[in-house]
């Protein structure tokens, strides 16, 4: 968690790793729209990503999964070993089985999808940077479809969600962070905190990804040109 003095903004470093230029200053352009994000640095690559690792010590990097020469997932792997504090978000535009069931192996904090909307990459890092993981929801889908089969006309599995808690489900599946949820449904902060502890007690999952997949898992949420359809 981030800390300040009163009256200071606690500047959320980023660097950003991807071997398309054009990309990486797009990232920048939107991340320093935003008053306590700082974009510290731009890498082409895993090698000199880590070596902006070690002069820098970014809170969060954002990074391709496919670079020239190198998986990204395994780059993420590499940092997440060396500098376990560090959050490590992985930006791609795939979503094959094997590279996001290997990037939550390898406890990447996030996988967003390089079309995702740039409010989204800031709400999601955002709620990177407060502890929690995130997958977007078509990536989910696709890795569930692998392992279970399932369709979308699946019947909804029996869970003892209540409707207040389900739609707090989809409000998170969306990408909110809890603050946000809080203004949508006008609720208090801490009420929303409760919701979201006693959901993942109820479905037993620990962390965003887990309640993400679980969702995906048993047609609770549906999507639309990856965006969740709200019935309510």
């Amino acid at each position: 968690m981030l800390h300040c003095t009163e009256g200071e903004i606690r500047l959320i470093k980023i660097l950003l790793v991807d071997d398309h230029e054009i990309l990486r200053k797009g990232l920048t352009s939107v991340f320093e729209q935003v008053d306590d994000f700082e974009v510290i640095g731009e890498a082409n690559g895993g090698k000199e990503a880590l070596s902006f690792i070690e002069s820098t010590k970014p809170d969060i990097i954002i990074m391709d999964v496919m670079m020239p020469n190198e998986n990204g997932v395994d780059v993420a792997e590499r940092i997440k070993e060396n500098y376990p504090e560090i959050k490590v978000m992985m930006l791609s535009a795939f979503y094959d089985f094997k590279t996001v069931e290997k990037a939550i192996r390898v406890d990447a904090d996030g996988y967003m999808l390089k079309d995702s909307l740039s409010d989204d990459l800031i709400k999601v890092v955002r709620i990177i940077i407060g502890g929690d993981k995130f997958i977007h929801p078509v990536a989910a889908k696709r890795m569930m479809n692998k392992l279970g089969g399932f369709s979308d006309d699946e019947p909804k599995k029996e869970h003892n969600l209540t409707p207040r808690e389900l739609k707090v489900l989809k409000l998170i599946c969306d990408g909110n962070t809890n603050h946000e949820i809080a203004s949508k449904l006008y609720l208090g902060d801490e009420t929303v905190k409760t919701h979201v502890k006693n959901i993942y007690l109820k479905i037993g999952v620990s962390n965003r990804i887990e309640a993400v997949l679980f969702a995906v898992k048993n047609n609770i949420i549906s999507l639309s040109n990856g965006t969740i359809i709200e019935d309510f």
